[in-house]
Formats: C-alpha cells, sequence, structure tokens
C-alpha cells in the first residue's frame, strides 16, 4: 500500500471523525478511481447522513464549486463481506482547484453530496446521466465492482478500519457531467432504476456567517494534511 494513500487517509478519516462526533451516522465509503485522486491504486473516501440527500433532493453549491454529477452503481455489503445487491447511485463532486492526489485524498475524494436509490438484486451493465431531461452521457458499468470493493476493504484495512455488513461502497464514475444551479440531473442505471438530484443557488449569505463558514470550512485543505511526498 503506497504510503501517501495512507498518509492522506488518516488524515481524511479525522474529518470523518468529526462528522460522526457531530451527530452524522455512517453510511458507507466510496472509490476514487480518477487519476487526480490515484496514489499507488485507486483511493477510498466515506460517506455519512452529513452529505447525503433525499431522492428529489436540492443541492446548495458553494459560490466557488465546479459541480459534476457522476452516476453510479452502489454495493451494498453482505454478511460474509461480499456483493448482496446493488442500488443506483448519484454522486456530486467539486473539481475545482489543482490540488495534487494527497490533497484531494485527505478532502474526501472531491465528494459534496450524494443520493442513493433502493438496493435490487439486479445486474447492473449500463448507466447515464441526464440533465433538464436530456440524455448528457451514457456508457458501461465497470466489469471489476467485486475487486473494488476489495481494493476498499485493503486500503480501509491499511489505516485500522474494516468494511462492515450493511455496508454501501458507490465504486466510481461509470459517466460524468458538469452541472450548474437551476439543472436537474438524474442518474440511471440498468435494472437498478434511478435517482433524481437538483442543483439550487448558491447561498446568499454576509460574510462571517455560519454557511459562509462552513463553505470556506469545506474547501480548505484538512488540518495536518500531507505534503507531497
Amino acid at each position: 500500500m503506497d504510503s501517501r494513500l495512507v498518509r492522506a487517509t488518516v488524515v481524511q478519516h479525522r474529518r470523518r471523525q468529526r462528522s460522526l462526533a457531530h451527530g452524522a451516522h455512517h453510511v458507507g465509503w466510496k472509490v476514487g478511481a480518477g487519476d487526480r485522486e490515484f496514489l499507488g491504486g485507486m483511493s477510498v473516501g466515506f460517506l455519512t447522513s452529513e452529505t447525503q440527500l433525499r431522492l428529489g433532493g436540492v443541492y446548495p453549491p458553494g459560490p466557488r464549486e465546479q459541480l459534476h454529477a457522476d452516476a453510479e452503481v452502489a454495493v451494498l455489503i453482505g454478511p460474509d463481506g461480499q456483493p448482496a445487491g446493488y442500488a443506483c447511485a448519484l454522486e456530486l463532486c467539486d473539481l475545482a482547484g489543482d490540488d495534487g492526489p494527497e490533497v484531494v485524498v485527505a478532502n474526501n475524494v472531491f465528494h459534496r453530496a450524494f443520493a442513493l436509490g433502493p438496493v435490487v438484486g439486479g445486474t447492473p451493465k449500463t448507466g447515464r446521466l441526464l440533465i433538464d431531461g436530456r440524455l448528457s452521457a451514457e456508457g458501461p458499468v465497470a466489469d471489476d465492482l467485486a475487486e473494488r470493493v476489495d481494493r476498499v476493504r485493503a486500503v480501509l484495512q491499511a489505516v485500522g478500519e474494516n468494511l462492515l455488513a450493511a455496508d454501501l461502497v458507490i465504486t466510481g464514475s461509470i459517466v460524468q457531467h458538469r452541472v450548474v444551479p437551476g439543472e436537474q440531473v438524474r442518474a440511471e442505471v440498468d435494472d437498478l432504476g434511478s435517482v433524481t438530484l437538483s442543483v439550487g443557488s448558491p447561498p446568499v449569505s454576509p460574510a462571517g456567517s455560519t454557511v459562509a463558514a462552513r463553505r470556506r470550512a469545506r474547501s480548505a485543505p484538512a488540518p495536518g494534511t500531507p505534503g507531497p511526498g
């Protein structure tokens, strides 16, 4: 396991602990499969109820966020530690900036919000994104979902965590597309149904307010973020 990935994930998990300490509930984990978060292999982020939106919910973006929507497959972990079901997932990620991979991982791999459809037993093959009802992107589901789950397990074990029964793992982008305020985005995965979210308007808040401070904290590097190398 790449030592840079381990260091960055340890820093990331301090954020997770703060989220849980403030009343959020553990939901699961996310796979970071892109080049910008690659550190000797796929990286792992966390999911809690703090960033989970209801189906049809609205996400209010920060003023400098460059939001992208990802259609994904969520995997339910069974009692034997293996995939026990699948769900359609829609994740919103902020790709603004040019941070290196350690900072990206420490800041939870671009994550801003997510929503999940019901867990079913279908076979996911193709995913797509529709923006305001128009098809924006479509592509095949990765054929290595079980291997991605194993990667999540290995990364978690490297930082003293475990993948547990009933955890949900969103397994990386099938397709991705830029979204802007006022748009509605729907992720669809064959046999798994669909998930819809809307992007609201950035909140208008006086400088120094709680909302403004939260947005600044969300976009800033995590305390103790490791440097390159």
